[in-house]
Formats: C-alpha cells, sequence, structure tokens
C-alpha cells in the first residue's frame, strides 16, 4: 500500500551520493520523479555517469545542493562514503527543502535522508513539506547517537501521527545503515 501511495509522487534524495539509493527507488516507484541531492562534485559527477548509463535521466533529477533550513554557500570536504560539512575544501550552496519543494510545485511521497550527521536537523528544514504532503520518511540514524534516541521523538513531538519501523541493512556492521522508516 505505500508503495502504491508514493508511486506518481515525487521522491526527495537528500544525500544521494552516486545514485545507491536513487536507481533502486527509480525501478521501484517507476511513476515518481526522483530529486538527488547530492552536493559535493566528485560524488555529483558520479550520479550523472550513473543515472546516464541506467538511463534514468527522464526520471532522475540531479540537484547539485545540500539541504539545510536556509540559503547559505559552505565549504564541504569529500569523505570516504560521502560528504561533510568541513573547514575548507569546496565550496557548495545550501537550500531549504520546503523552499525547493514550493519553487518547484511538488507533492512529495518520499523523503530519504542520508546526509552526514545532520539527519536530526532535517526534520525541522522539510517541517511544511512534511506537514502538507505527509511522505514516507526514510531517515539515516547511524551518524550520531543522539539520531538513535531523539529522531523519532521529535516527530512524534510534531502531532504527524507516524507509526514507525527501524530497519538495519547491513548485519556485518553493528550501527551502520540503520534507519528510521516513518508511514501513515
Amino acid at each position: 500500500e505505500l508503495c502504491d501511495w508514493v508511486n506518481g509522487k515525487a521522491i526527495l534524495d537528500c544525500g544521494a551520493f552516486i545514485g545507491d539509493t536513487a536507481i533502486p527507488l527509480a525501478h521501484m516507484f517507476i511513476k515518481s520523479q526522483i530529486h538527488a541531492f547530492e552536493p559535493e562534485s566528485h560524488n555529483y559527477s558520479k550520479l550523472i555517469d550513473i543515472i546516464n548509463y541506467n538511463q534514468k535521466q527522464n526520471q532522475i533529477i540531479p540537484v547539485k545542493l545540500w539541504v539545510w533550513d536556509q540559503y547559505v554557500n559552505t565549504t564541504i570536504s569529500n569523505g570516504w562514503a560521502g560528504a561533510k560539512i568541513w573547514q575548507d575544501w569546496e565550496e557548495i550552496e545550501i537550500t531549504p527543502i520546503d523552499q525547493y519543494v514550493w519553487e518547484k510545485q511538488l507533492e512529495v511521497g518520499l523523503i530519504k535522508r542520508d546526509i552526514e550527521w545532520f539527519e536530526y536537523e532535517s526534520v525541522v528544514w522539510a517541517e511544511q513539506t512534511i506537514k502538507k504532503d505527509k511522505p514516507v520518511l526514510i531517515i539515516s540514524l547511524y551518524h550520531r547517537g543522539k539520531d538513535f534516541f531523539e529522531i523519532k521523538k521529535l516527530i512524534e513531538w510534531r502531532n504527524l501521527w507516524y507509526q514507525f519501523t527501524v530497519r538495519k541493512r547491513n548485519c556485518f556492521h553493528p550501527f551502520a545503515d540503520t534507519v528510521l522508516i516513518c508511514y501513515h
């Protein structure tokens, strides 16, 4: 039922990396357009290559932005599996999810967040979109201990009537790839 409800609505892949989530989402939700946010240039270039290789140019829109609660420019450093805000490496542009959704006039069915230690704050960054569209939320919980204990409480506190489940995709690492899934 959740797949049927999401299919045809926009999907926001926040922290798209090289498309490792965007491509499977495109295959699963063939009627949805995926907005894949990746601010780091090397990863963004690989993301475009993978979109082209999989012939998903009409379905996956690469967006070279970081999502935050305001418009700012900052710098980013490429880490092993993703990018992290750092002292000085590459300047990036940041945009609020709510503003992006409003400008593009999107109805959002799913938001995936794997944005390297900023998942907790990202719940606030998309508050209007979450209230308006009630999208399925997939939020990484393994970057900070705080996230595992606080993100669910933050969403419950907003009285959005979500149900919750926690899933772990990597059974070989005690923390990696643990996600909170929020749905109606």
